[in-house]
């Protein structure tokens, strides 16, 4: 790009990145989380509960300390909409936001759980033994209770419960006020209280319309050993809630699933084709493989994911070294395992990819390469993150200008980051990346190799990608708003792929999030998630400085670093072979058209032949003849290549041959004929245009071999028309039903008058809108002509036609021969 393109790019980017920052506050539930706890601290301050409960402080070596965030979106709901609920006592105790801690010790076995509200308010605590231990503690019976039981008669007699001391129910009410307050224990009833196994356990429970909760204390040797506060909404309150959300909402929440499914099948159907046809390019796989692998390493490590792994096999009564080292074996697989299906994704992609002309995998490869310091990997980064700022400004706008009814952003996932470990890192990465790899890295390339039009390529990707977007919900609650955010979204996201490439893609995704996380970090009172908010901004904006810095100063890459392994591909040797061929065909071609037009008094000619990609048959010449006459010759061989151009060789031989003895066009066309037809295979043609002109009578004698019609422009009357006389292609037929056909006319030229030789590579052009050029067109711009010199008439021609292909290439060679009497 321009250093204007960039400069605008990047005011863009900060317009959008400046909106997010500004209008997140303003429209996002996440602002007013209010979440004062970050991983350190949720520990922290669960540990020194554990302690006011009875752990001594040297207990915790060798702890396994994991910690969770979780999102209510039914809870910010009820807070938003109910602030009497239960009196006001419910709001209180209510949080969108609750951190999980949860501290196992792999030598006893025993779990301790306590969970926080957003404001760092304990709302759990639970010190779980081992069953096993716990089914050693048996209830105390009285004398008459164990006859009862040893007794024959009553076999599953059971022992009454027994009542809860007094001193066990009042520790018990102490510390329910102090966790939840005098308020709710005046408002709630004791629905159950007895001892068990574990206990003496106490529950409370309180409800209105719209909330019921229950509050739980267990008491076991005079220590509080549980504490719980479980609430459950009603179904009025579920029904108020669900009503927001239509079925067609509900279902576009899903459509995601529309390309997480069949890609599963497309992706093994390639993937296995391309390992068939060799165009796996195994070793870069495996870096790929390995990168990806060690990047969600990375991500589960410093994240929380690797805590939510974690926390469903630390518990159990196994041996400590499987409780210590099952945990992370699970994080290991699982890491495998998605790395694994972008393995899949990315080769069966870049099987793909090398059959287009132009790859959007190159800077992705370079990447791979350890090629970072390049000028290709630095304009995809640079420009990937200031699209990011466009990008997600869309749906922060959208929920800003209140035109959609309803609309709300959706803050899932943004929890995440809370409970990490580094929140400033893995905010840069969510699940949105994966399925837009899976759409750019792997349905793009297949779509562009099987769909020839790229128009209806581009519709194709743009509705795969927006499926997704719509899927993951940037947006909710209102279907017309998901589907317009999507849409626009999609649309950013296909653009930048087709002006940028796939490495783009990536880091607009990582400016994305980086972005929409750091705001929901600043957003939250705890200063230590301030901070990370702050370094997550700053990283993303010193990768941007040096992406910047490396478009102008980073080193070009040589055609050596970015081709294709040369044994992956035999057919693209192949065609590069061929290409070679045609090339050395194409100069023959060129040589064999005269270097200049001839210098004949009363005359002025000018003539061009601009060949196609590929090698055609159009020929134009000059021929001497007898007398001081010139023949003048267009001509054009069917097909196209180097078959082509062999006959085109042989034409102009038998011209130039037959020339020197006859000057009549009809005769000489006759010969060169059967000579053809002698020699050519049926389903090869030449259709040729030969006029011959006497210099000093100013008169043209011309026949046509099927050839397109020459415009005669009469500059004297101001009138235009075409040559056409009767006359079949030559190599058709061995003579009798040509010579038949063939027509010889004679026509008097006068002072000014113009005559355009021409192939239909001109007046078959092509526009993007498949139009053709066609005769009119030409002769039109005769007409415009009559003032012209002959080169000058040429290149209006030729201008004119280039004007009209417009970002079309031409198909056909385009020749045009221009005589003017003078």
């Amino acid at each position: 790009m321009k250093t204007r393109s960039w400069l605008l790019l990047l005011i863009f980017s900060v317009i959008g990145y400046s909106a997010t920052f500004y209008f997140f506050p303003k429209v996002m539930p996440a602002a007013h989380w209010g979440t004062t706890l970050d991983r350190a601290a949720a520990i922290v301050k669960a540990k020194s509960l554990a302690e006011s409960f009875g752990i001594e402080k040297s207990d915790w070596t060798g702890w396994i300390e994991l910690v969770e965030t979780t999102y209510g979106r039914q809870n910010e709901y009820y807070l938003a909409t109910q602030s009497m609920g239960l009196g006001g006592v419910g709001v209180g105790l209510l949080s969108a936001i609750s951190t999980q801690v949860t501290l196992n010790d792999p030598r006893t076995h025993r779990k301790i759980k306590v969970n926080f509200r957003a404001d760092g308010f304990p709302q759990e605590f639970k010190d779980r033994l081992p069953k096993e231990n716990n089914s050693k503690t048996k209830i105390e019976t009285s004398p008459g209770n164990a006859e009862k039981s040893a007794s024959p008669t009553t076999p599953a007699a059971m022992p009454e419960p027994e009542r809860v001391s007094d001193a066990d129910k009042q520790l018990a009410e102490n510390a329910f006020k102090s966790f939840w307050g005098e308020r709710l224990l005046a408002a709630a009833t004791l629905a159950e209280s007895n001892n068990t196994q574990q206990g003496a356990r106490l529950v409370w429970k309180a409800e209105d319309q719209k909330l019921k909760l229950t509050a739980r204390v267990l008491v076991r040797d005079g220590k509080i050993k549980e504490l719980s506060l479980d609430h459950d909404f009603t179904k009025s309150f579920d029904a108020e809630f669900k009503v927001r959300r239509s079925t067609f909402t509900e279902v576009l929440s899903s459509a995601d699933f529309l390309v997480v499914i069949p890609s599963i099948l497309l992706v093994m159907i390639f993937y296995f084709l391309g390992l068939a046809l060799k165009r796996i390019q195994q070793r870069q796989g495996l870096v790929f493989l390995v990168a990806a692998s060690l990047l969600i390493l990375l991500i589960i490590l410093l994240g929380r994911m690797g805590d939510d792994l974690r926390n469903g096999t630390v518990s159990g009564t196994t041996g400590y070294w499987v409780t210590v080292l099952l945990p992370w074996l699970l994080v290991l697989v699982v890491t495998l395992a998605i790395a694994g299906s972008l393995y899949f994704f990315w080769v069966a992609g870049q099987s793909l990819e090398i059959r287009l002309p132009h790859r959007r995998t190159i800077s992705f490869e370079l990447l791979l390469k350890g090629q970072i310091f390049t000028k290709p990997v630095a304009q995809s980064i640079a420009a990937g993150l200031m699209a990011g700022g466009i990008f997600i400004s869309i749906p922060i706008l959208a929920a800003a200008s209140h035109l959609f009814s309803g609309l709300e952003l959706d803050a899932h996932g943004l929890e995440n980051t809370f409970a990490a470990h580094f929140p400033a890192f893995p905010v840069f990465f969510a699940p949105l990346q994966y399925l837009l790899f899976i759409v750019f890295a792997f349905f793009a390339p297949m779509i562009c190799v099987y769909v020839k039009r790229l128009l209806l390529a581009r519709i194709l990707i743009l509705v795969t990608c927006t499926i997704c977007l719509i899927g993951t919900s940037f947006v909710y609650i209102s279907a017309t708003g998901m589907l317009v955010t999507g849409v626009l979204m999609g649309l950013a996201l296909t653009a930048l792929y087709f002006r940028g490439d796939l490495l783009a893609i990536v880091f607009s995704l990582f400016g994305v999030h980086a972005a929409i996380g750091a705001a929901a970090l600043l957003a939250q009172p705890s200063v230590s998630l301030q901070s990370s908010g702050w370094r997550a901004i700053a990283g993303l904006a010193v990768l941007l400085v040096v992406s910047l810095i490396g478009v102008w100063r980073f080193r070009e890459v040589t055609e050596e670093e970015t081709a294709i392994p040369a044994h992956l591909l035999e057919t693209r040797i192949e065609r590069e072979r061929l290409k070679a061929d045609f090339n050395v065909a194409q100069r023959a071609q060129q040589q064999m058209l005269p270097d200049a037009p001839p210098q004949i008094p009363g005359l002025e000619i000018a003539a061009i032949c601009k060949p196609s990609k590929e090698v055609g048959g159009d020929l134009y010449d000059f021929l001497p003849l007898r007398d001081g006459k010139l023949g003048i010759v267009v001509a054009d061989v069917s097909g196209k290549g180097v078959p082509a151009s062999l006959y085109m060789t042989l034409t102009k031989g038998l011209l130039t041959s037959i020339a020197e003895t006859v000057d009549d066009p009809g005769e000489i066309l006759r010969e060169v004929n059967r000579h053809l037809y002698e020699v050519c295979r049926r389903k090869m043609f030449v259709t040729l245009f030969l006029g011959v002109i006497d210099p000093v009578t100013k008169r043209m004698v011309y026949a046509r071999a099927g050839h397109n019609p020459t415009v005669f422009r009469s500059v004297a009357r101001q009138e235009t028309s075409l040559l056409k006389p009767k006359g079949m292609g030559l190599g058709l037929n061995s003579g009798k039903i040509f010579d038949q056909s063939l027509k010889v006319e004679t026509l008097q030229l006068e002072l000014n008058d113009k005559l355009f030789f021409y192939s239909d590579g001109i007046t078959e052009a092509m526009n993007p809108k498949n139009e053709e050029y066609g005769e009119e067109r030409l002769i039109e711009i005769a007409e415009k002509a009559d003032d012209l010199a002959a080169s000058e008439a040429r290149d209006a021609v030729m201008t004119d036609v280039t004007r009209f292909l417009a970002s079309n290439q031409p198909q056909d060679d385009q020749t045009l021969v221009v005589v003017k009497v003078i």
